[in-house]
């Protein structure tokens, strides 16, 4: 019977299978001097202490990769499916950890569910965080405080978040294409274009 062969990591000094390496074609046994485990370590202590300059590369990924992910949902319609049903009680923890952090980020939570909606429509999607949204409101003038249709003040922030150009008629899921808005109008606005519905509150209506 053959002996598995081992290799010492270089960070942690243990003995380990070959299997516990990750390839490097440049290296002369063709593997990483660390395992993965501690591979995986120090990848951790680098997002830790480069954290802003990593959210600024994944965000540049993102915008340049918008379809990478969608593609991948749709060459893998049951992935997400089948590792549920394997994975029973972890998806009951992460159902219970997304309610808390829906309730604990209800700003956050609105985008996600406005940019869900864009890509069901198939609608023009720009990546963007709710901090780049009240930037973008800030520069343009438009008080996030303020029901941009009917102008009701709003103490702790829009009730709602609307398309000016309905999805469902085209409008794209961008900074520009969104508004504070009170629940009421966002409602009664629902479809309708904006220039329609400034005329009806104009009349009262």
């Amino acid at each position: 019977m053959c002996e598995e062969k081992t290799k010492a990591c270089s960070k942690c000094g243990i003995e380990k299978p070959l299997t516990e390496y990750n390839k490097k074609k440049k290296a002369k046994d063709g593997l990483r001097a660390f395992c993965r485990e501690c591979k995986r370590a120090i990848d951790k202590q680098y997002r830790q202490e480069n954290a802003e300059k990593e959210k600024a590369r994944q965000k540049k990924w993102r915008e340049e990769n918008p379809e990478y992910g969608k593609k991948w949902r749709e060459e893998n319609p049951e992935y997400g499916k089948k590792w549920r049903e394997d994975n029973p009680e972890y998806d009951k923890k992460s159902k219970a950890y997304q309610k808390k952090w829906f309730e604990n980020n209800r700003e956050k939570a609105r985008l996600y569910y406005q940019k869900r909606r864009a890509l069901l429509a198939e609608a023009t999607t720009e990546h963007f965080t709710h901090e780049d949204l009240l930037d973008f409101w800030s520069e343009n003038k438009i008080n996030y405080k303020e029901c941009f249709y009917c102008e009701k003040e709003m103490s702790e922030g829009p009730e709602h978040i609307d398309h000016y150009y309905p999805l469902s008629k085209g409008g794209p899921h961008e900074r520009a294409n969104l508004r504070p808005s009170c629940a009421h109008c966002n409602l009664v606005k629902h479809a309708k274009q904006p220039e329609t519905f400034m005329e009806e509150l104009k009349n009262g209506l």
